[in-house]
């Protein structure tokens, strides 16, 4: 009664309402499930209470998937909860609020009640969870109900707006970029002989570290709302404990959240995840990281540390100071390593088995067929590129994701192809000669590259070719270092390596456009008719194009040093994951102390304990019944203890309420 009348006060008409939509606060139980369900649940928590209070105040509070309060009378007859169309309204939740906001009627926050809700307490499913909503909050963006609401508000109105409806996604994109940007501002003041010293001639804040990123503030609102519940000591034992584990994963789930917008800004493609919400000690292998996140994450941190060492060796070849850039560093550390460092339960068996997988996964070769097929006549169709295919390789992946581009339009494609070719322009155009003249070193080493790929193919693709090829590229950098042209310097040589692939890049973009138009391939051919000899003629015609398109794609992929590319990353990233939780193993082996930080006191394992034991709850069978257990059981307690003394034990059906009994 006490928020019931919030919609509409006593003894008044039902014209009078103050509310259509009351929201509470929220309990999360999964906060005591390990540090992933620590974190989940604090964000929440915070989100639920002295966030939602302050737009509600603002007038700006929406619908965000809680369990709030309706006015179901005035919603049913204005468009029901929520909207029907899968492309825009993914997050459906939200445009119930945007609904009540368009009618000028009123969305509002007690504190009064409590709801009790589970979040995700897996490391995986909560980075699925983020990449879910963020899809679904540029399908809020391309709304017409966004833009009607914006177009007949103020700009007070607007400001509170944008940071209740899609300002954290957007911060976050705006967040993602400016760390490229970061480092590339410093690689351009190498390159243009401006030292540290003459930066900070300027009175320029980027002579400096940054230690404290502005993602710190928002912890603050977690530590202003336990202060006002808790009292000041309190709210800071309590938050400051959380510190550690909340920065690990939201720097991780950060990047989740803007990979996940700009890929869907892109693609215009936002698809429901089904998270599963797997318990907090389920275990998952390094494959299955690779397949989640190595679009997301892992080339975008290895970006970023390449333009870091072509930063730190520039510097170094101009006899110039350098940033350590420690915060960025650490993000990108994070971005690698915080799947594996996650991970629950690591023993040296299941490392051994994660590592068996993923190197099968790694030097796997692709078994599709490249034959003509007309009822699979696209070679994706064949390629097993599926995490659920227990036989998906590397080489199968990234040649899936290499002919992705058919079904393009072509004007996506020129834009693609316009971009790196100015990112190429401007590429040549700031560095040094020096490091221009040093691709015809590189373009050598792709010329032998291709040699040995041409007997790759000729003795059927044996592993050990492919293995020579990837190694020929280690072997041969001290060589070209060792020149008496570059004397030594890593700086020029990698930068000549980058510009080497970028051409490269270009020139495989041009040459398969030019492909496009003289075969014209027609993905689509499967479903042409066969009713007459002519038109089966035309199909096989059209398959053989495609199939010949294919083809070529293939030989790009190879010959250009794509597929080079990433098997090197894939085998950096066994080592960095074999390091990792090696040392996790080694912690937990020593008192238990990653399974305490990460599940919790009650799965902790022991000192030197190379079998984890099995959890047990408390007390025993030999335990006098709990009285709600009596309750549920129908029969009075002391009967209960007697026919437990005799060896008989109770369960309770859940269908029909009734207790049947289970000799022992």
């Amino acid at each position: 009664p006490m928020v019931l009348k919030r919609f509409q006060p006593r003894g008044s008409s039902r014209d009078v309402v103050t509310a259509r939509l009351i929201g509470f606060r929220e309990h999360i139980f999964t906060g005591s499930h390990g540090a992933v369900g620590a974190a989940m649940a604090d964000a929440e928590w915070t989100f639920g209470t002295i966030c939602q209070r302050f737009l509600a105040g603002l007038g700006a509070r929406m619908h965000y998937g809680h369990p709030d309060f309706f006015d179901a009378f005035w919603a049913s007859n204005r468009g029901s909860m929520s909207k029907a169309s899968p492309v825009l309204n993914l997050s459906e939740d939200i445009f119930a609020g945007f609904n009540v906001l368009m009618r000028g009627e009123q969305s509002t926050h007690v504190d009064c009640l409590e709801w009790e809700k589970g979040r995700e307490v897996s490391f995986n499913s909560a980075s699925l969870f983020f990449t879910k909503v963020a899809s679904g909050n540029v399908g809020v963006m391309r709304s017409r109900d966004l833009k009607t609401l914006t177009g007949s508000m103020n700009i007070a109105d607007s400001f509170s707006f944008y940071f209740a409806s899609v300002g954290f996604y957007l911060y976050n994109v705006v967040t993602d970029i400016s760390m490229s940007a970061y480092v590339s501002i410093f690689v351009l003041l190498t390159l243009s002989s401006k030292s540290l010293d003459d930066i900070g001639k300027l009175d320029s804040l980027l002579a400096a570290e940054w230690v404290i990123s502005f993602g710190t503030l928002a912890m603050f609102p977690r530590l202003m709302e336990l202060t006002l519940e808790f009292g000041i000591m309190e709210g800071i034992i309590r938050f400051l404990p959380s510190i550690p584990g909340a920065v690990l994963v939201f720097t991780f789930m950060n990047k989740s959240i803007a990979e996940a917008v700009g890929s869907t800004m892109q693609t215009g493609i936002a698809n429901y995840i089904s998270t599963g919400r797997p318990p907090a000690n389920h275990h998952y292998g390094w494959r299955d990281c690779y397949f989640f996140y190595r679009d997301s994450h892992y080339y975008p941190a290895l970006r970023i540390l390449i333009m870091y060492a072509v930063y730190r060796l520039l510097a170094q070849s101009f006899d110039v100071a350098a940033l350590p850039m420690m915060v960025l560093l650490g993000t990108a550390c994070v971005w690698l390593v915080g799947p594996i460092l996650f991970c629950p339960q690591p023993t040296l068996w299941s490392i051994r088995d994660d590592l068996s997988e993923f190197w099968c996964f790694v030097i796997g070769t692709s078994n599709a067929e490249r034959s003509v097929d007309l009822k699979e006549v696209n070679l994706e169709e064949r390629l097993a590129a599926r995490k659920e295919d227990a036989t998906a390789n590397l080489y199968d992946v990234w040649l899936f994701d290499k002919l992705k581009h058919k079904r393009a339009p072509m004007l996506a494609r020129l834009m693609e192809l316009l971009v790196a070719f100015l990112f190429l322009t401007v590429m040549l155009a700031v560095v040094f000669g020096t490091m221009v003249d040093q691709i015809r070193s590189v373009v050598l080493l792709v010329l032998v590259n291709y040699f040995i790929l041409a007997l790759w193919r000729v003795f059927g693709r044996p592993t050990i070719l492919m293995m020579l090829s990837a190694g020929l590229w280690l072997c041969a950098v001290p060589l070209v270092l060792n020149s008496q042209s570059l004397g030594g310097q890593y700086g020029t040589l990698l930068v000549a390596f980058i510009l080497t692939f970028q051409a490269l890049s270009v020139v495989e973009k041009i040459l398969l456009l030019c492909a496009w138009g003289l075969l014209r391939p027609d993905p689509d051919c499967a479903s042409m008719p066969e009713t007459t000899m002519e038109e089966v003629h035309q199909k096989r015609e059209a398959a053989r194009r495609v199939q010949t398109y294919d083809a070529v794609v293939e030989y790009f992929y190879l010959n250009f040093m794509s597929y080079q590319w990433h098997l090197y990353v894939s085998i950096m990233l066994l080592v960095a994951n074999l390091g990792v939780q090696l040392g996790v193993a080694l912690l937990e082996m020593l008192g238990g102390l990653q399974s305490w930080w990460l599940l919790g006191g009650k799965l902790r394992g022991g000192c030197c304990r190379l079998r984890r034991p099995e959890y047990k709850p408390p007390g025993n069978d030999h335990d006098p019944p709990t009285e709600r257990r009596s309750q549920l059981s129908g029969p009075s307690s002391e009967g209960l203890r007697s026919r437990l003394g005799k060896g008989i034990s109770y369960t309770v059906d859940g269908a029909e309420g009734a207790a049947n009994t289970v000799r022992n």
